[in-house]
């Protein structure tokens, strides 16, 4: 998913840029490395509705206040995640969550039981 995201790929039609702006990108990360700003920036331009979180309460707080007739991706860390994920999953608002840096068998299977991680 990312990788289409922050693709320049000049081929993406209009269509593809529509259907991503009916979702809202939410980034839980705390990593602010020349990296992670590269694809913020990438991301801010690409997504009209994107907001980057550092904070994990402030994250939940905002996630469980946007109406349920919003549709959210959420973009998660593995180690921020694994405390956000239990809370928001069930959520109306919450299409697809997308966990990163999964470094074990352990938490690949833990990430099992939430049917809208990818």
């Amino acid at each position: 998913m990312t990788k289409f995201l922050l693709s320049n790929n000049k081929s993406n039609s209009n269509n593809d840029i529509k259907c991503l702006e009916l979702f809202h990108l939410i980034w839980l990360d705390d990593d602010n490395s020349k990296n992670n700003q590269n694809i913020e920036d990438k991301l801010r331009s690409t997504i009209t509705q994107f907001t980057k979180f550092q904070d994990v309460t402030l994250c939940r707080q905002y996630i469980e206040n946007i109406s349920a007739d919003n549709r959210l991706v959420l973009l998660l860390n593995n180690h921020l995640g694994n405390e956000l994920l239990p809370v928001i999953h069930k959520l109306q608002q919450v299409s697809l969550i997308c966990i990163y840096d999964v470094n074990d068998i352990a938490n690949e299977q833990w990430l099992e039981q939430f049917g809208k991680v990818e």
